[in-house]
């Protein structure tokens, strides 16, 4: 989870794309507290909260064209996370400086 590896520290603006209806989402409730988190699988319904997201969750790998698409309105964001296996074929030039893991 989000907390166990302390990303989630102070109230931090979170940004999900994935359907609002998708039910796995309500697993994000634990950190509504400490975070401000905002759904949407649109440039429309993420344009507001992008430029202020330390953290991004690709939660439907479909719409990694979105991220692709909004990337560069992003001036906080520290994280992109996913929950796919494989994501080497989603990263992009644009996406270098932003959080990696370890090579191990």
């Amino acid at each position: 989870s989000l907390e166990s590896i302390g990303v989630v520290t102070g109230m931090k603006q979170i940004v999900v794309m994935a359907e609002a209806g998708d039910p796995h989402l309500k697993e994000l409730d634990r950190i509504k507290d400490r975070a401000s988190v905002t759904i949407g699988s649109t440039e429309e319904t993420l344009s507001k909260d992008i430029a202020q997201a330390e953290i991004l969750l690709l939660w439907e790998p479909r719409l990694f064209k979105l991220l692709q698409s909004v990337f560069h309105n992003t001036k906080s964001l520290k994280w992109i996370h996913t929950r796919s296996a494989g994501v080497d074929s989603q990263l992009f030039p644009e996406s270098n400086g932003v959080a990696r893991a370890p090579q191990i």
